[in-house]
């Protein structure tokens, strides 16, 4: 948890050192802290953690099985090491194997069992009728399930890797996605304000108030069930 005062504090079993203690397997209350510095924005997905300081900086600890800490090694680190970047960070997000940032300027990068990469907004050729990105759109939040990033933009659209991607010669990721706005049924024409994601579901949030929902391990697959609207089912 992240408290007021800009610290976290890790309560449970040890797994990965993710609660900074001296043995994997025991229980732990502690404070994380590294040379004093104050944290604004923290997350976990119980194999790995990320954490920015007030100035910026990333922080990374837990699980490196698959390079998600941003360095080399499958060591876990009783503490946290910062991951340099030459940009500010502004939001962190991590899923099973792989850690994302959304950077102050609205660049978004990802690493970790993918390898390191720039993920650059581009419609899927192999949609049936692809919804083009709009060349500048803006990222303003980026959100992790256990297997994928969903990616929120200004406009209100939901971006989703579905993880085909090809290196351009400048070295950057296109990432062919998936729309959760550009879905069969009720969230096609929808503008989304918030996302989020349990263990085996995922949320939005449209503009005009309604909720909708959908299994984390098929929304970015062809011939996923619709997001369906929670409202509908508690009056069925």
């Amino acid at each position: 948890m992240l408290q007021d005062e800009g610290n976290i504090i890790g309560i449970g079993i040890n797994k990965h050192y993710l609660i900074n203690g001296n043995h994997e397997t025991a229980s732990y209350t502690n404070t994380i802290t590294i040379s004093q510095r104050k944290f604004k924005d923290f997350t976990t997905n119980g194999e790995h953690a990320l954490a920015i300081s007030e100035g910026g900086f990333l922080y990374s600890w837990g699980s490196n099985e698959h390079g998600q800490l941003g360095r080399v090694g499958n060591s876990s680190p009783v503490l946290p090491v910062t991951q340099v970047f030459a940009v500010r960070i502004k939001q962190a997000a991590c899923g099973s194997g792989f850690s994302c940032v959304l950077t102050e300027e609205g660049r978004v990068f990802d690493w970790g069992i993918y390898g390191f990469n720039e993920l650059v907004l581009e419609s899927h050729s192999e949609l049936e009728k692809p919804d083009e990105a709009e060349e500048n759109e803006k990222v303003v939040s980026i959100h992790g399930t256990k297997l994928y990033l969903m990616i929120l933009t200004e406009s209100g659209k939901v971006f989703i890797p579905s993880f085909k991607r090809s290196i351009n010669k400048c070295d950057q990721m296109s990432l062919h996605i998936e729309k959760v706005n550009a879905l069969k049924g009720p969230l096609k024409n929808k503008r989304i304000k918030h996302v989020l994601s349990g263990k085996s579901y995922a949320f939005a949030l449209t503009c005009d108030g309604e909720i909708f929902h959908w299994p984390v391990y098929t929304c970015n697959c062809n011939g996923q069930p619709e997001p369906k609207r929670i409202a509908e089912e508690i009056e069925q």
